[in-house]
């Protein structure tokens, strides 16, 4: 599919006015490579009004886990009435959605909480109940690590006279001679430093106090996800919508829940009204927000834009045509687009065309001449008509004089038949010669008879001549100049 940039205009192209449609088809055909003066040249235009939706969707999430929790004491309360699903357990959700994942913070299960009896002390698990120092055995003391209990050491005292070094024995300076240093675990008690010699301590489950508490707790906290969601009836646009601009047309909390059963509020209505798309997120918010088991929606705030789309269906020479005009700056979708007329001639006849070009303009002015005077007389709206193309030849003012001359009396087929040659492979030119026989808005018979034998001169069939003279109603309602660049273009 083919997609233009904006195309903005002062007039409101999303409403059914076809002249909105067609002044704005004209105006902007080169940009999309159509053929120019397109609004013009359509027929059967049918133009249908709908909406998109573009929206950006903030979720407030509540994420929760639940995990086993133990305590000492008598701190908490066993609630029988407690709630033990935790989603039920009201959110307290912040005022604004934070940037960030929140701090987590812990809750107790109150129904699930169970208090325990238990010995206030327990065997110590540094010397297993003995109360003796298991570092040294209860001596005390240990075996000194320098001198390995000898009590000396062993030091140089010069050398013998072989040259061999002598040694003495010495106190140990660690142990001072003893062979033995005192225990760092018990300070040479010989009792266990874990409880004193007692053999017991403190319970670490009930510090002591006899009892001790279990129960289920959760963690609580809350993370913000961004979401955006475009939606159009007609699958091709959705990926246009997102490059629209459009006014916003709804700013506001969606829905906020108390609980997983309870709502604070539901605003979904409000946004159904503003715009009826708004249900395509609203029925699938939970897939949107991707929430996973651990999760429940808190709050959603939704800002979204009513995206305009007119749907312009028409025939282009008889084949069907579909264009999209997209959001308030009118971005043009379509997967074809008339580019060139039928009777469009070739490359290496455009580039002859070119270097013929007043003698092709004088030949038009011979087929309005032709026509204009088939019936005898020649009327102010023909005459105007015949002025607009000789006025837009250049020509000496000796050759105008000639050729006005010329063009006042009437001719035969065969007569004119030489001075239109040029032309005659140019469909243009029985385009124009039906476009004459209209000009006054009277077609009587003698013009038709006159156009009928002009067409023998262009090899054409009955049914290609009343595509020319449905061409020929559209190129009557050209602006001057813009007829006169369709006829004299190479």
């Amino acid at each position: 599919m083919t997609i233009t940039k904006p195309l903005p205009t002062l007039n409101n192209i999303h409403v059914n006015d076809e002249n909105n449609i067609v002044e704005f088809l004209n105006s902007n055909c080169k940009t999309f490579g159509a053929i120019k003066h397109l609004g013009s040249f359509i027929d059967n235009m049918k133009i249908k009004n709908e909406i998109g939706i573009k929206s950006n969707l903030q979720f407030l999430v509540v994420e929760r886990k639940e995990f086993q929790g133990q305590n000492s004491g008598k701190i908490y309360n066993y609630n029988s009435e407690g709630i033990r699903d935790i989603f039920e357990i009201n959110y307290d959700l912040p005022e604004t959605f934070p940037k960030n994942q929140s701090e987590t913070n812990k809750f107790i299960i109150t129904s699930t909480v169970e208090t325990h009896s238990c010995n206030p002390t327990q065997k110590c698990s540094k010397c297993s109940g003995t109360g003796r120092c298991q570092n040294c055995d209860a001596r005390g003391y240990n075996t000194c690590g320098s001198c390995r209990g000898s009590g000396k050491r062993k030091v140089s005292d010069g050398k013998f006279a072989n040259g061999n070094t002598k040694y003495k024995n010495i106190a140990c300076s660690s142990c001072a001679g003893s062979g033995r240093k005192s225990c760092t675990s018990c300070r040479g008690t010989a009792k266990c430093y874990g409880c004193g010699g007692d053999g017991q301590v403190t319970c670490s489950r009930c510090d002591g106090t006899s009892f001790y508490q279990t129960f289920l707790e959760y963690s609580n906290s809350y993370k913000t996800v961004l979401k955006d969601f475009n939606y159009s009836e007609y699958s091709d646009l959705v990926s246009v919508i997102p490059l629209t601009k459009n006014k916003i047309s709804f700013d506001d909390d969606l829905i906020e829940w108390e609980n997983k059963n309870n709502f604070v509020f539901d605003n979904k209505e409000n946004a159904l009204k503003v715009n009826k798309h708004s249900k395509e997120f609203i029925t699938s918010y939970e897939m949107l927000s991707s929430i996973e088991n651990n999760q429940r929606l808190g709050r959603i705030h939704a800002k979204f834009e009513t995206v305009p789309v007119t749907i312009v269906d028409y025939t282009f020479e008889e084949k069907e045509f579909q264009l999209y005009i997209v959001g308030d700056e009118n971005i043009i979708c379509f997967n074809e687009i008339p580019k060139k007329h039928s009777y469009k001639v070739n490359f290496f006849k455009r580039i002859m065309n070119y270097f013929t070009k007043k003698k092709r303009q004088i030949a038009f002015v011979y087929v309005a001449s032709y026509m204009f005077n088939s019936d005898g007389s020649m009327d102010e709206p023909e005459t105007k008509l015949l002025d607009l193309f000789l006025n837009n030849i250049k020509l000496k003012q000796e050759e105008k004089n000639s050729l006005i001359a010329d063009l006042k009396r009437s001719f035969s087929l065969e007569e004119i038949a030489p001075k239109i040659k040029i032309i005659r492979g140019d469909l243009r030119a029985l385009v124009f010669a039906w476009q004459c026989v209209m000009q006054d808005g009277q077609i009587n018979q003698t013009e038709i008879t006159a156009f009928t034998k002009l067409s023998k001169l262009f090899k054409v069939d009955d049914d290609k001549l009343e595509k020319i003279k449905h061409k020929a109603t559209k190129f009557a309602v050209l602006k001057e100049f813009e007829m006169l660049e369709e006829y004299f273009k190479s």
